[in-house]
């Protein structure tokens, strides 16, 4: 059996590169079930409140989750769920449910909101995968950070 080969996208000396291979095969196996189920879904809801509800709510997920994985914040698992459930907004953030100041927290959560639309423009195959397109997602990341911890 022969080892598995790697093919490095970032080199410290020049940075990010393109990927010289089509990105589809670097996939989870497990990604073309999913989305024939997700497919199914999408078009019997397709129209209703329902979908665009869940989407709403699962986007903002995904950016309360972006922020907590990269350690730009804590927040409470309740108000976490009131987040998704309700939406970005300051008054749900109360004293102490959170480890970092209410504005600041709202923004970053905007961010990674603005990246996550970003990331469907490439899911939607409407950007390719380019060094310029990972600059971009950075950058939209990391907007309204004022700092950062490195080693």
């Amino acid at each position: 059996m022969s080892a598995p080969t790697t093919q490095y996208i970032w080199q410290p000396e020049t940075g990010i590169r393109d990927i010289g291979m089509p990105w589809q095969k670097l996939a989870a196996s497990e990604i073309d079930s999913i989305r024939i189920i997700w497919a199914e879904q999408r078009g019997r809801l397709k129209g209703t409140s329902q979908l665009s509800q869940f989407v709403d709510r699962l986007c903002r997920e995904w950016a309360i989750e972006t922020g907590i994985i990269e350690n730009l914040y804590q927040i409470d698992r309740g108000v976490t769920q009131t987040l998704i459930e309700r939406g970005f907004q300051a008054e749900f953030l109360t004293h102490g449910s959170t480890n970092k100041p209410t504005g600041y927290v709202i923004n970053l959560l905007r961010d990674q909101q603005d990246a996550l639309d970003g990331i469907f423009d490439f899911i939607k195959q409407q950007r390719i995968l380019s060094t310029s397109y990972i600059k971009e997602l950075h950058a939209a990341l990391v907007r309204s950070q004022d700092h950062t911890d490195a080693q």
